[in-house]
C-alpha cells in the first residue's frame, strides 16, 4: 500500500464521519440519533475501505478493500430509510419483518459480492488500471452490477 493524496483525502472524510457518528451516539437521547449514528458508521466503513482500495497497488489488495467498502455502501439506502422513519416518528413501520425486507436486497448483493471470485456476478473481470495518476481497480460489470445501483 502506498498513500496518495486522493486516498488520504477520502480517509480524512471517513475520519470526520467517524467523529460525527461518535457525536450522534453521545446524544442518543435525541430522536433518530442512534440510527443516524449507525448510518454514519456505515458511511465511515465505506470511505475507509475505499481509501485503502485507492492506496492499494495490487489487485488482491484492491479486491479485499473493495469488499470492505461494500459492507458500508450496500447498507446506505436501508439505514437511511430506517433513520428517516425513526426521526419522523414512524416507528410503527420498524417491525422485524419490515426491517428484514428492507435489508433483503443489500444482503443478497453482499452475498453476490463476497462470492464474486467464484460466480463473477458483480464484476465479470478485474484488473489494475494503471493508465491514470494512481493505480485503480478496473472491472467489467457483471450481470447483477446494475442492481447494485438500487
Amino acid at each position: 500500500m502506498r498513500a496518495n493524496p486522493l486516498s488520504i483525502l477520502v480517509f480524512l472524510c471517513g475520519a470526520m464521519l467517524a467523529l460525527i457518528a461518535i457525536y450522534a451516539w453521545r446524544h442518543r437521547a435525541t430522536r433518530g440519533s442512534k440510527m443516524f449514528s449507525i448510518f454514519v458508521i456505515s458511511m465511515t466503513v465505506y470511505l475507509t475501505g475505499y481509501s485503502l482500495e485507492l492506496a492499494s497497488l495490487d489487485l488482491t489488495g484492491m479486491l479485499f478493500w473493495s469488499k470492505v467498502a461494500y459492507l458500508g455502501i450496500f447498507s446506505f439506502p436501508s439505514l437511511f430509510l430506517l433513520f428517516a422513519l425513526q426521526y419522523t416518528g414512524q416507528e410503527q413501520w420498524l417491525t422485524r419483518r419490515n426491517i428484514l425486507l428492507i435489508f433483503l436486497i443489500p444482503i443478497l448483493l453482499l452475498i453476490a459480492k463476497y462470492s464474486d471470485d467464484y460466480f463473477h456476478l458483480v464484476y465479470s473481470s478485474t484488473w489494475v488500471d494503471t493508465s491514470g495518476l494512481i493505480p485503480l481497480l478496473g472491472f467489467t460489470r457483471g450481470p447483477i452490477y446494475p442492481f447494485a445501483l438500487y
